[in-house]
């Protein structure tokens, strides 16, 4: 699952980045519940907020923000369930498709976010995962009958 250790290699190291950008200390649990950095830091390295992406054209945001974690609780539970589904989604469909399905699920599940959560600031991979969970289900309906035991037996 190359595809799928290569995400989570790049969430980690994008982390590292993140507490690096933020001294390499957690921020208080009254200002980041998550154990990490701050949401200044967060906005400078990409995260999503409507100000940045539609007033100064920062487009760029939608795709940065699926790298971002807001902190380790946030990570380490993205990144379960992202190796989890890509592995799974990378022998059903292949290395490029996994690789497409998580980019445009994060661009247009931020692209949603934008517009109905404006000023809310955004980071993580979950849009991304639920894309990869929606192309897993899709497989198993679409293979119903040539999958080998569907179901609990």
């Amino acid at each position: 699952p190359y595809v799928a250790i290569l995400l989570v290699v790049a969430c980690l190291g994008i982390f590292g980045w993140e507490m690096w950008e933020n001294d390499l200390r957690f921020e208080s649990t009254e200002i980041n519940p998550f154990y990490g950095p701050s949401a200044d830091v967060l906005l400078r390295l990409g995260a999503k907020r409507q100000e940045e992406i539609v007033v100064q054209g920062q487009y760029w945001r939608l795709l940065t923000a699926n790298f971002l974690h807001g902190g380790v609780v946030h990570i380490v539970m993205n990144l379960l369930g992202l190796y989890g589904l890509a592995a799974g989604a990378e022998k059903a469909h292949g290395h490029f498709a996994v690789a497409l399905v998580f980019i445009t699920s994060g661009y247009f599940s931020f692209m949603i976010s934008t517009i109905f959560t404006p000023d809310i600031i955004a980071v993580g991979a979950s849009g991304s995962i639920f894309g990869l969970l929606g192309s897993l289900y899709g497989h198993i309906l679409q293979n119903w009958n040539q999958l080998e035991g569907p179901c609990c037996q």
